[in-house]
């Protein structure tokens, strides 16, 4: 698309809410004043940011901006511009727009790999071999093949959340799902019920969570339709018709979900040490933990920390955080900026708002006490687990008679 010269270069979603970026590139030889352009998340223009006045864009040169919702927006010239905002790397669309508001380019895509981007090449955007922030974008990714994609996990009686189903990749190379097609239909007639859209990918060893709640307006990781509790068939097409996977399940029982006793296996049975969803059924089921710090190994492999050596105590980032404590808490033990806290407070005249970014699967609590004496604090509020990121905002509208302190802890209590 693109026009006027600036286009969408790079995308790349970061991790857990955090790191995320797009790259403009000017395709004139000229510089380009980007005052008022907006890049908004969403078809509609809601969650937009803007550029400030007297913004530039060299001549044939890039210009990266940085989603971070840890961090406030940029309002003036800043060398490392932020929007304050996060993208889904479950799915979502990213639109440039000139200072009137019209759509200069746009780009759509669904799962999004930690550590990888999607860029263009020539004309069209793919899964790019490492990121290339502010620099020419990098040959393609190797993709494994589709063929070996498996449904590994299904949650048909959720009491809490909407119930879904997740894909395994049991390929050593990426994955791509665009094109291909899901369906609680067994017959010919249920093919195409629901085809996956463009950009989304599965990373090696990897999972991806669809929500089957029959809403697909929510976005691209959304289906549109649900699980039956006393039995349903699912299957995964390949763009030609030809089934890459077919699983049939009988009565689920609540709160309880099923899958493979092995990522991928053959054997499938109950979840009962409690859902896995994104993550290994197999390491829930053996839960090996050599070193016996309370970290599981495949959570310390994932997370960069010595599965053979004690260090639950650790803390390799420097935040405050030990690696216990960040396993705790859904955040990543290498990055300072992932981290449990509270990310603003806001101060009105008859309230104080907190925000802070959930992560998927965490519940959490906001307590609040006049000291910071363990006997002092009572709960403001408490937050459920879902399965997506977002930034929540709590509203304390109690009067407050001298000073107040809040404490942010996950799990809920």
């Amino acid at each position: 698309m693109g026009r006027g010269g600036v286009v969408l270069n790079e995308l790349s979603a970061g991790a857990n809410g955090t790191g995320g970026w797009v790259e403009l590139f000017n395709t004139a030889a000229s510089s380009i004043d980007l005052s008022g352009f907006q890049l908004s998340l969403g078809r509609d223009g809601g969650q937009s940011w803007a550029f400030p006045a007297g913004s530039r864009i060299s001549g044939l040169g890039f210009e990266v901006v940085h989603f971070d919702p840890t961090q406030a927006p940029s309002t003036g010239i800043d060398p490392k511009f932020q929007t304050g905002r996060s993208i889904n790397a479950s799915g979502g669309s990213v639109h440039l727009r000139n200072s009137n508001g019209g759509i200069i380019d746009l780009v759509e895509f669904g799962f999004q790999i930690e550590g990888q981007s999607i860029g263009r090449s020539g004309a069209e955007w793919r899964l790019l071999s490492v990121p290339t922030r502010g620099a020419s974008n990098a040959s393609l990714a190797i993709l494994g093949e589709t063929s070996r994609l498996r449904f590994n996990e299904w949650f048909a009686l959720s009491p809490d959340d909407d119930d879904w189903f997740e894909l395994f990749n049991p390929e050593l190379h990426p994955v791509s799902l665009s094109g291909l097609e899901l369906t609680d239909n067994a017959s010919l007639s249920g093919r195409g019920k629901f085809a996956i859209g463009p950009l989304s990918y599965v990373r090696p060893g990897g999972w991806v969570v669809w929500r089957a709640d029959s809403s697909p307006g929510k976005g691209p990781d959304h289906l549109n339709f649900g699980l039956d509790q006393f039995g349903e068939s699912l299957r995964l097409y390949a763009a030609d018709g030809t089934i890459i996977d077919a699983i049939d399940f009988g009565p689920q029982r609540s709160g309880v979900s099923e899958g493979r006793t092995v990522d991928g296996g053959i054997e499938i049975g109950p979840m009962l040490a409690g859902p896995t969803r994104g993550r290994s059924n197999t390491a829930v089921l053996v839960n090996v933990d050599r070193d016996a710090d309370g970290l599981p190994d495949d959570w310390e492999v994932a997370n960069g920390t010595d599965p053979a050596l004690p260090d639950a105590d650790g803390d390799p980032d420097g935040d405050g955080m030990t690696n216990a404590q960040e396993f705790i808490a859904g955040t990543y033990p290498q990055d300072a900026k992932s981290s449990l806290r509270v990310l603003r407070v806001s101060v009105h005249p008859s309230s104080i708002s907190l925000e802070f970014l959930a992560l998927p699967d965490h519940s959490y609590s906001v307590l609040v006490g006049e000291t910071v004496t363990d006997s002092s604090w009572r709960k403001l509020a408490d937050i459920r687990a879902t399965a997506e990121s977002r930034v929540e905002r709590i509203v304390d509208s109690e009067p407050i008679v001298n000073v107040r302190f809040y404490r942010l802890v996950t799990p809920s209590r």
